[in-house]
């Protein structure tokens, strides 16, 4: 009676396998130049041509661009009282936070004006901050509200990264951007967002827990008097109390330790 044939796969041969699979992946999206590969791609996917034989009014669909400039975010009227305009528009003062709706990025630190060494790591073309040095606009500039920040350790010290140690941020910086922003803009709010990441997809643990990153916090002057802290009453308040009372950032995190 023939002999039935061993399974060559094995475990250990299983998992040397996948560790390869992963490092190519690895070292795909760390090095292959995704950007320019899809340059030539996401200026026709943008752009809308209306069709010859329909040029009617009730047709018309305007133009859309990689280029944010097109749009204005902040349409308050110049000389607007605090209170009288609150997130680029005068009708939002009356609006609950709960009632509003908050332009959000993923990763909003990680982008190519940010990045500091491997050029194609970036989540974003554009920064989460501007700069007065090469007049670039950031996605706060271009009316982002909403900020999600990964919150990893690295080098034992609270890092702001995508998964891996990876042009990761110090948040003391980019809260110190943040904080320059809102004094810049007293009409605006913004929501935070931190993912606790405890540990990243290789199976390494991150030690970050929320007492370290709020002690960042208050090493940025003025950051912490602008958090917005809701108490008992489940009840959110409008956006022109915000303002008013200069509570301009308001703070959620998941996948981390509850609050204690």
């Amino acid at each position: 009676m023939p002999t039935k044939p061993k399974n060559k796969c094995t475990w250990p041969l299983a998992l040397a396998f996948m560790s390869v699979v992963i490092a190519g992946l690895i070292l795909l999206v760390v090095f292959l130049p995704i950007r320019s590969s899809l340059e030539g791609v996401l200026p026709e996917l943008n752009e809308f041509v209306p069709p010859e034989d329909d040029d009617t009014e009730d047709n018309k669909v305007p133009q859309t661009s990689l280029k944010p400039s097109r749009y204005e975010f902040m349409q308050c009227p110049e000389g607007a009282n605090i209170g009288e305009c609150c997130n680029g528009l005068e009708s939002n003062c009356g609006l609950r936070v709960d009632e509003m709706m908050f332009a959000t990025g993923h990763n909003l630190m990680s982008s190519q004006g940010g990045s500091t060494s491997l050029s194609s790591t970036f989540n974003h073309i554009f920064p989460l901050e501007g700069s007065n040095e090469t007049d670039q606009k950031g996605a706060l500039d271009f009316g982002y509200r909403g900020i999600n920040l990964d919150v990893c350790e690295c080098g034992g010290q609270l890092k702001f990264c995508h998964n891996l140690c990876i042009n990761e941020r110090d948040p003391a910086e980019v809260f110190s951007h943040i904080n320059d922003f809102l004094d810049d803009n007293p009409s605006e709010v913004v929501i935070i967002n931190f993912q606790i990441v405890t540990e990243n997809f290789l199976g390494t643990i991150y030690n970050v827990t929320l007492d370290g990153l709020f002690d960042i916090m208050q090493g940025v002057s003025g950051f912490v008097d602008k958090i917005h802290v809701l108490g008992d009453i489940i009840e959110w308040p409008l956006m022109r109390e915000l303002v008013e009372d200069r509570e301009q950032i308001i703070i959620f995190h998941h996948n981390g330790p509850t609050c204690g």
